[in-house]
């Protein structure tokens, strides 16, 4: 899985070589949009080779000419690196979330699902290993990395870790760019210690950045319920 390999590549840039993860981020940036315009403007002899590959990658969310799943999962790595702040779990936001737990959730999922989500073709036990796979990747960043003092309680982490499942579960946006970020936005202001006197205001923050990706999957799940209320 690229998920998997993306960790291999970026989470010793994170840790040991930051300065250059930022610079090789940016390149990787550049190249794909190069090489999409190549693709998108149909660029002979380029760009059926080019669409060949990427379309093995994409699903529904990529109808239109511009592919852009390459780019989700570029930027959801990138964007934590790039902002920055006190927190190693963080920054680390796209490798734990996207690396390590999408791709437990994946092989879960796919391997031992049952029980789908309601309106979502995702498992509740690939939901269930995407939390408890990035609960404990995180505990073990704050453990090694001594982070503790800007993360919080562990029961505020597991917490935090349930809901980013259920948001990768029901958002119809691209998991790959908002699930990083909510989590990267959340440990900042949901789990930090100077965060634990403010803690309302924050939850609105968090709620106002995750929102629009729920709603629309609640309110298709709400009108489906609905509709076959009125069939019975």
């Amino acid at each position: 899985s690229y998920h998997a390999l993306a960790t291999l590549l970026f989470l010793p840039g994170v840790l040991f070589a930051r300065q250059p993860l930022h610079l090789g981020f940016s390149v990787a940036l550049i190249v794909f949009v190069v090489v999409e315009c190549l693709r998108a403007l149909d660029v002979h002899p380029l760009a059926p080779a080019i669409d060949r590959f990427l379309r093995r990658f994409t699903d529904h969310r990529d109808a239109g000419l511009v592919v852009t799943s390459h780019f989700y999962l570029l930027l959801g790595c990138a964007l934590p690196v790039w902002l920055g702040g006190t927190s190693d779990v963080a920054r680390l936001a796209g490798v734990l979330t996207l690396g390590v737990a999408d791709t437990a959730a994946s092989l879960v999922g796919t391997r031992y699902g049952r029980h789908k989500w309601p309106g979502s073709p995702k498992t509740l036990e690939g939901s269930a290993a995407f939390a408890a796979s990035l609960c404990a990747a995180s505990g073990l960043v704050v453990y090694a990395l001594a982070d503790q003092q800007n993360v919080g309680s562990a029961l505020m982490l597991f917490a935090l870790c349930i809901g980013l499942a259920a948001l990768e579960a029901l958002t119809e946006q691209n998991d790959n760019m908002v699930v990083p970020l909510t989590m990267y936005a959340a440990v900042h202001v949901l789990l930090s210690d100077k965060a634990r006197f403010h803690a309302a205001p924050a939850l609105m923050a968090t709620a106002a950045f995750a929102a629009p990706s729920v709603l629309p999957a609640g309110r298709s799940i709400i009108t489906r319920h609905l509709r076959n209320s009125k069939s019975r």
